[in-house]
């Protein structure tokens, strides 16, 4: 059975090697999060960005942006830059969708997710995919609202 661990984790290490295009560092300001992956922009770009976030991590932050979003700026210049969220976001992996495009691959991720459009960030599971109830925002929230739904899925 570890054998066929290792074997897995070497095909999802070249499938992310593979899929680097879709799962880049966006060109967005960087936050000190402990895995950062994006921009993520398909269904299968998704499932591969959690298999990687799952190597470090056992939540992710998945934070579905645009950059027409101005409120998805803020997120980036006043929120996910607190030292309060960076502190968090070194236990939990950010995955960044990114639907400016709002083209056909777009649409199937966000309907994949559940999500209507930006912004909107909520917290998975990184080994099954599942979003954490209780956790999904649209719209507009502040940095002690992100803290304290966070704040569950941290390890002491």
């Amino acid at each position: 059975m570890a054998q066929l661990q290792n074997i897995d984790r070497r095909k999802l290490l070249l499938m992310g090697i593979a899929g680097a295009a879709c799962c880049a560092v966006r060109p967005r300001p960087s936050v000190a999060a402990s895995t950062e992956i994006g921009p993520i922009h398909s269904v299968n770009g998704y499932k591969q960005a959690l298999a990687l976030a799952g190597w470090r991590n056992p939540f992710a932050i998945v934070d579905v942006g645009a950059t027409w979003c101005q409120f998805c700026k803020t997120l980036d210049e006043r929120i996910f830059s607190d030292p309060r969220i960076e502190k968090m976001l070194t236990q939990i992996a950010l995955l960044r969708v990114d639907v400016t495009a709002w083209d056909a691959n777009d649409l199937a991720l966000m309907n994949h997710l559940l999500v209507q459009g930006p912004p909107t960030v909520f917290v998975v599971e990184t080994a099954t995919g599942r979003e954490m109830n209780g956790t999904r925002s649209l719209g507009y929230f502040d940095v002690d609202n992100l803290a304290a739904r966070l704040q569950p899925f941290l390890r002491s």
